[in-house]
């Protein structure tokens, strides 16, 4: 890989790579990336803005197909919401507590997601100190 290029890898499987060679600082555009404000959140961000812009649009004429458009924006907002709160390990442990799942192979698929999830967030849960070896 070049030095242009970042590469943010998510659940393990997914990889994208965002060339920031065109930028007019590469090195700092990879800190950036590899921060605080990855992709995910700097989307997030744009689209917590997108929502106040819309909620303050009342009374404003609308463009043609603006209804169209900000229905298409807010079922994407949604749809992601949705897949954030089914990878909350919340979730993955009150299925496992609660008897829901009760084939063993869909049990143990269960906690290889809550293990994944605890593996990938492991510096967040114990504050950025590295576990103990």
């Amino acid at each position: 890989m070049s030095d242009s290029t970042q590469t943010q890898t998510q659940h393990q499987s997914q990889v994208i790579s965002i060339n920031v060679s065109n930028s007019g600082d590469p090195e700092l555009e990879g800190r950036i990336l590899n921060g605080a404000y990855g992709v995910g959140r700097q989307l997030g961000a744009l689209a917590a803005v997108v929502d106040v812009l819309l909620a303050s649009r009342a009374g404003l004429a609308e463009a043609p197909g603006a209804a169209q458009v900000i229905e298409k924006f807010r079922t994407m907002r949604e749809a992601i919401a949705q897949q954030k709160r089914e990878r909350q390990p919340a979730r993955l442990v009150e299925q496992l507590q609660s008897g829901m799942i009760t084939d063993r192979a869909e049990s143990l698929a269960l906690c290889s997601e809550l293990r994944a999830w605890l593996d990938e967030h492991e510096s967040k849960l114990s504050g950025g100190v590295p576990p103990a070896a």
